[in-house]
């Protein structure tokens, strides 16, 4: 007999560590700045602060990466078989020029 429905779909265990926080904090306090929401970067240093992350901010952080990953490949310029650990890899490698 077939389960009633299909299992969950879990979101694949990715690095969430110091420089990965910063590279996120950074991104963060630039869209922050550029849209008004976040003038000094504070809520961005809270959100990705490397400290006291708990097991429910990792959640959040796998399912933010899984669902951006899934909207990048829906998208043209991003593979459409692409994994969350692929924007990992982006969001480790790149730097942002932030002003201010």
């Amino acid at each position: 007999m077939a389960p009633a429905r299909p299992p969950a779909r879990r979101p694949r265990p990715i690095i969430l560590d110091h420089e990965l926080s910063r590279h996120l904090q950074q991104l963060a306090a630039a869209v922050g700045r550029e849209s008004s929401h976040d003038v000094d970067g504070s809520i961005a240093a809270w959100v990705w602060s490397d400290g006291n992350l708990s097991p429910h901010r990792y959640w959040v952080y796998l399912s933010f990466m899984q669902a951006a990953a899934d909207q990048l490949a829906a998208g043209d310029i991003w593979p459409a078989s692409a994994a969350p650990d692929l924007l990992e890899c982006a969001l480790f490698t790149t730097r942002w020029e932030t002003s201010g």
